[in-house]
Formats: C-alpha cells, sequence, structure tokens
C-alpha cells in the first residue's frame, strides 16, 4: 500500500494566464520543481519494477497532475481524498482520514500496490501527527494485515526512489 502526498504546488491559486489548458477551474497546480517530481518519481518506480495496481485520488487538479506526470495510469477519482478544508485537523479532514486509514488496511490486488494520491491533512487524519512532516510526493509504505491492521514499513522521499533506481 502506497500513500503519497501530491508533488509539490505552490499555496496560491495560479491567474488565468499561467494556468494549465487542463485546469479550467484554475486550482492550485504543480510547479517546476513538482511537475520534475512527479516524472522523476515515476521513472523509478517503472525502473525498481514496482508493481502500480488500482489508483485512488483526490480530485483535485495537483493531485490528477501529478498522477499524470508519473504516468503511473488512470486513477479513480474519491471525494474523501480531496481537501477538507484550510485547517490541519478539521472535521472533514478526520472523516476523510477515516476513509484513508480504512482503505489503507485493505489487502491490494496480489501481485500489486494500491497507491492513493492524497493530501497531508487527510494522511495526518488518517495515520498521526507522526507523518505531519510528509514531504511533497513523499510516499509512506504500508503492509495491510488481515484483521484490518495496517503496518508502517517506511517512507520515502522521491530522492530516495531515485537514489535507490541508481542502485540497481
Amino acid at each position: 500500500m502506497l500513500v503519497m502526498r501530491h508533488a509539490q504546488a505552490p499555496s496560491t491559486l495560479p491567474d488565468a494566464s499561467i494556468a494549465e489548458p487542463g485546469n479550467p477551474g484554475h486550482e492550485r497546480q504543480l510547479d517546476a520543481a513538482g511537475k520534475a517530481s512527479a516524472r522523476a518519481l515515476g521513472a523509478a518506480l517503472r525502473t525498481l519494477s514496482i508493481p502500480v495496481g488500482p489508483i485512488y485520488s483526490s480530485p483535485t487538479y495537483r493531485a490528477l497532475e501529478t498522477i499524470r506526470l508519473a504516468r503511473f495510469g488512470i486513477p479513480k477519482v474519491v471525494e474523501p481524498l480531496a481537501e477538507g478544508g484550510q485547517r490541519m485537523m478539521g472535521a472533514a479532514d478526520r472523516a476523510n482520514g477515516r476513509w484513508l486509514r480504512r482503505a489503507a488496511e485493505r489487502l491490494p490486488p496480489s501481485g500489486s500496490n494500491t497507491l492513493i494520491v492524497t493530501h497531508t491533512p487527510n494522511i495526518v487524519g488518517a495515520f498521526g501527527r507522526d507523518v505531519a512532516d510528509i514531504h511533497a510526493a513523499e510516499i509512506i509504505v504500508f503492509e495491510p494485515k488481515t484483521g484490518g491492521r495496517t503496518q508502517l514499513l517506511g517512507r520515502i522521499t522521491v530522492e530516495e526512489w531515485q537514489q535507490l533506481a541508481r542502485q540497481r
């Protein structure tokens, strides 16, 4: 199970002159560093032959753009993975966190990894303040266990994925 924060995006909305053509709502979108890290992450996972199976995404443009640029595949957009609001632990974030926690407890199809791309508040709501410092495009790796539990295996940044790919 791979739970990922979307790649780097500025905190401000783009004006019409710099909004991506596929971003008609002028939502936050990835900056140059975010686009580069999404591409690098996808390339590293392919080099490492990490199988990505079902993909679930926030409906936000920056989450979907992360998946597209990484070339992970077609995601299923899931509303509980959306941003819950501006507060780090608002009521919506807690509900979204519960959905994410339950999703992380489900076993992926044999021979694959489920990938979930969402936002920091949802990740914190699901897994606690210990992951509040998650970096853009960082992946938290869990092993779902029978009985609805998970075991945290590690946290891997884009740079660490790239280093692992170079060692291959």
